[in-house]
């Protein structure tokens, strides 16, 4: 359900599908994970994920799991899941603060499984205000204190959103003057469409929107 939620909204996800009985399985195409669809953390540690290399390991996978129990918790349904390969590891999330009754954005470039072990300076956490939501500049903070590369940050920019932002703004100042943005991060193709419909060039990286920019300033 999360990650449909993050695929709904441009999140890249690995390909995966959910069974509640072995006879539900798709025919192998390369490796997988198995992971218990249960509400408890730490399910790795507890037996709860499985590697499947070949269709036998998968359905034995499978078998195994569906039906068991991890601390008192009954598998009714497993997550078969493309294996990839982890690059680096983050921890993300958003919690409910409820003496502050505002929703927390949680970042570590350690932990993620045991992240209340991790200590209070390697933890992320800013406040996101439950009537402003959240802004752009707060993935920014959080990719600075994670020593991400700063390219990033882009990712946290909805460009259809900004797209839009522009327009209004353009219109209610009666811009005149060609405009040249550069726009990069997730729906970018969406965002770029709205500029472009409203005659707003747009360019992903720096230097093009840089040249442009020095183009359009010689009436070029």
């Amino acid at each position: 359900m999360g990650k449909d939620i993050f695929r709904k909204h441009g999140v890249p996800v690995p390909d995966g599908y959910v069974v509640e009985n072995a006879s539900e399985l798709k025919p192998f195409e390369k490796p997988v994970v198995v992971k218990s669809q249960i509400l408890l953390g730490g399910r790795g540690k507890s037996g709860g994920i499985k590697f499947a290399k070949n269709q036998d390991e998968l359905k034995n996978s499978a078998n195994e799991l569906i039906g068991s129990k991890i601390r008192d918790l009954t598998v009714t349904k497993v997550l078969v899941e493309e294996m990839i390969n982890i690059k680096k590891e983050l921890y993300v999330s958003i919690a409910l603060n409820r003496s502050e009754r505002a929703p927390l954005l949680i970042a570590s470039a350690s932990g993620g499984v045991e992240i209340e072990s991790v200590p209070e300076n390697e933890i992320f956490k800013k406040k996101i205000d439950p009537l402003m939501g959240y802004s752009d500049y707060i993935g920014r903070e959080a990719v600075s204190f994670l020593k991400l590369e700063p390219s990033i940050a882009s990712q946290f920019t909805k460009c259809d959103t900004v797209a839009k932002g522009i327009v209004a703004a353009k219109e209610k100042c009666n811009i005149q003057k060609p405009s040249v943005v550069r726009l990069s991060g997730i729906h970018e193709e969406e965002g770029r469409k709205i500029l472009s419909d409203n005659g707003i060039e747009s360019y992903p990286g720096m230097m093009k929107a840089i040249e442009r920019v020095v183009q359009v300033a010689g009436g070029n």
